[in-house]
């Protein structure tokens, strides 16, 4: 390939059928499939992606060509980045990608591009999305403006000057809601998909006569705090480059070129582990969607990440509550589920056939809407079909005199934590609940660390947190809350046609009490 092309082109090894990875390098604003990575200086030219699969005969090497102009004047009609994210996966699919893992070397909006297109496979139902998306091992980010670009800004204040900035731009202005939100999301993404990610830092400004707002004085084009991907456990390097040579490496010295050797080095390295001594894929590792290749815990099976929602409700002095009831809500897409609850209360207050009185559904909690006949059906229905389970552990009250204050707590309180925190299949990235629950922590912890031999990693979001997800509280409540109608001795028909819309979210319950249990598949609650 020695000229720049649009679409999927093949550059190196992707005709082996038995190559075990596929690299796709992807560019941003003003790039293109080969000038983007490619120095060319004095008679020297290095294109980095064919010297990389040289390097790498085991891998298929790949770039990507899309028209990403600056303005409406200068430059082909681009799309907005959430398109191009599905337009990205779409090609992928098409050139038969997929099948193998992935890893992508991305430029500036390049990263924004595949950023979407991972956290989109969630919500979306495009297939193509979810299967390019299950095969990704590991990103690389350089100079990808993860909290906007002082340089689209720039664009959009001198539009009147150079055109129209075309929509992608606008949309990596500095600390525009959008990028932030996209940033929030992957973040989320990555903590239940825990790849590799590696991300390289420009530190040198553009020189006037490579920038196209020649007139403006932009020392970085990408600060550093914003080629920070986010995520803890990936490495954010710095390199002597401006925002168009961190992508153009002179020789395999180069920083960047050698260090993305060695990271795609890494990456290859989990593969051969989970292929076996025959390169027959490991049963036991093979379903995995990532993990982290230089670990000696990522040859185990990755735990899913999940948050935990904590609800509880006491003995209600009233004739038909006499419960006590704790219920565990469990989410592997918590991020997702508050936005819908959050966009199910908005649709609620805006809806014109809504009545008056539920104007202020936005401000009210789900309990409160429960409460109010004319959201109470519709919020029932919703119920029913929201992604989440529920592990609900209740105590009657005429049930407890005979036992004894601390079996209680021990039963209703510390022994659902411990089945909580002690499965291997699930790890728990955080605790949301508005109870003190630090004493049934600390025993949960000493139970697990005695019977396990390992101590539980958790976090508990208080007030003020950036994880904290005050929805799920609520929703835990609200369950709690139509349990416990249900469950006291003279249930009213409400509170059965209630309980009938959540049942199936509630995978498991115990009677403390006659230690009775009941499964949603085996033995439901009736």
């Amino acid at each position: 390939m020695s000229v720049d092309a649009e679409g999927l082109v093949s550059v190196s090894n992707t005709r082996d059928v038995a190559r075990m990875l596929d690299i796709v390098f992807v560019h941003g604003v003003g790039g293109s499939s080969h000038s983007t990575w490619s120095f060319s200086e004095g008679g020297k030219k290095f294109f980095w992606p064919l010297e990389l699969g040289v390097d790498l005969p085991r891998c298929g090497v790949w770039t990507l060509g899309y028209p990403a102009g600056f303005t409406k004047r200068f430059g082909a009609p681009g799309m907005r980045i959430e398109k191009r994210a599905g337009n990205l996966s779409q090609k992928l699919t098409n050139a038969g990608l997929g099948d193998r893992p992935i890893v992508f070397i991305c430029h500036s909006m390049g990263g924004l591009v595949v950023k979407h297109m991972l956290v989109d496979s969630q919500t979306h139902a495009d297939p193509d999305r979810k299967h390019i998306a299950s095969a990704v091992r590991g990103i690389v980010f350089c100079a990808t403006p993860h909290r906007g670009s002082a340089y689209s800004s720039a664009a959009s204040t001198l539009g009147k000057y150079f055109g129209t900035p075309q929509a992608h731009v606008e949309e990596m202005r500095r600390d525009e809601e959008p990028i932030g939100f996209l940033h929030e999301k992957f973040v989320e993404w990555h903590r239940k998909n825990p790849i590799s990610i590696e991300s390289y830092a420009e530190n040198i400004g553009l020189k006037q006569r490579q920038f196209f707002f020649r007139l403006l004085t932009l020392p970085l084009v990408v600060s550093r705090t914003s080629a920070d991907s986010g995520v803890q456990s990936a490495t954010l390097k710095d390199v002597d480059e401006d925002h168009l040579t961190i992508v153009k490496p002179r020789s395999r010295d180069h920083d960047v070129y050698a260090g993305v050797f060695r990271f795609v080095k890494k990456v290859l390295a989990w593969e051969k582990s989970a292929a076996g001594p025959d390169g027959i894929e490991n049963s036991a590792v093979s379903h995995l969607t990532a993990a982290q290749p230089d670990t000696a815990e990522s040859l185990e099976a990755t735990p899913r990440s999940v948050d935990l929602s904590i609800a509880q409700v006491g003995f209600r002095e009233s004739d038909d509550v006499s419960i006590l009831v704790n219920m565990l809500l469990v989410s592997d897409e918590p991020l997702a589920l508050v936005n819908t609850i959050k966009d199910w209360k908005k649709k609620l207050a805006n809806d014109v056939l809504t009545s008056a009185s539920l104007r202020d559904a936005e401000t009210l909690s789900l309990s409160e809407l429960l409460s109010r006949p004319a959201a109470r059906g519709r919020l029932l229905e919703w119920l029913a079909v929201l992604p989440f389970s529920a592990y609900m552990y209740y105590a009657p009250r005429q049930g407890i005199g005979p036992i004894p204050p601390e079996v209680l707590q021990s039963r209703l309180f510390v022994q659902p934590l411990v089945h909580r925190l002690s499965k291997k299949t699930e790890h728990i990235s955080a605790i949301h609940t508005d109870a003190d629950i630090a004493p049934e922590l600390r025993l949960a912890a000493e139970d697990i660390e005695r019977r396990f031999h390992r101590k539980p990693n958790y976090s508990i979001t208080g007030p003020g947190s950036n994880y904290r997800r005050p929805a799920l509280i609520e929703l835990a409540q609200l369950i709690s809350e139509i349990a416990a109608d249900y469950l006291g001795p003279a249930k009213s028909d409400s509170a059965v046609i209630a309980f009938a819309h959540v049942r199936t979210r509630i995978r498991f319950a115990e009677n403390v009490v006659t230690q009775i249990r009941h499964t949603r598949d085996n033995n439901p609650l009736t």
